[in-house]
């Protein structure tokens, strides 16, 4: 079974030394160099580097309520770091700039820092830092959302009851003879 094409140098460590926290495929993942850690790679998205998941930050920053939600946003393209699409399990690192799409409102904000526990607001406000075209932009909107909203509620709020309803109706025919009447 060791000796299948592709599994290479995978032979189990028995005994594997106690108390170890490692799977027991763990010296699978070796990459084979010594002084490197266990892991499937060393790149910037690695999992030892240093970093916070992008999902995982959005929902510290209470940006998204659950972290569910951010990754469904992340995966669905309504997220950019600097610029570029990304995945959920990309490292976020201080100083790189999101682009995040929620609703009607779009953000614009540098990471600060990094938290992986979700706080209260006010400490999540710390975690970035809005850019002000971003701020004006969504002030603006919501004023214009406001406005829109503010017209709406000039109808009527109720249906017309009888009442109403025959004012309605001499107003339409007293408007219907002045048209036909030519002067």
């Amino acid at each position: 079974m060791f000796g299948v094409r592709g599994w290479g140098d995978c032979r189990p460590e028995w005994p594997r030394p106690a108390g170890s926290s490692l799977g027991k495929n763990a010296h699978c993942l070796r990459s084979g160099r010594p002084g490197e850690p266990l892991g499937r790679g060393n790149g910037p998205d690695a999992p030892g580097s240093a970093g916070l998941r992008i999902d995982k930050w959005l929902w510290a920053a209470r940006f998204f309520k659950t972290r569910a939600l951010a990754t469904e946003a992340v995966s669905g393209g309504k997220v950019h770091v600097n610029g570029e699409r990304c995945k959920p399990a990309r490292r976020l690192h201080p100083g790189d700039r999101l682009s995040i799409h929620r609703g009607p409102q779009v953000w614009e904000v540098d990471v600060v820092a990094l938290h992986d526990q979700r706080r209260p607001a006010s400490e999540a406000r710390t975690l970035y830092a809005e850019t002000p075209e971003s701020e004006a932009r969504r002030v603006a909107e919501g004023e214009r959302r406001r406005a829109e909203r503010a017209a709406a509620d000039s109808a009527p709020g109720r249906r017309p009851d009888k009442r109403d309803r025959r004012k309605i109706r001499r107003f339409i025919r007293q408007d219907a003879s002045d048209r036909s009447d030519p002067e």
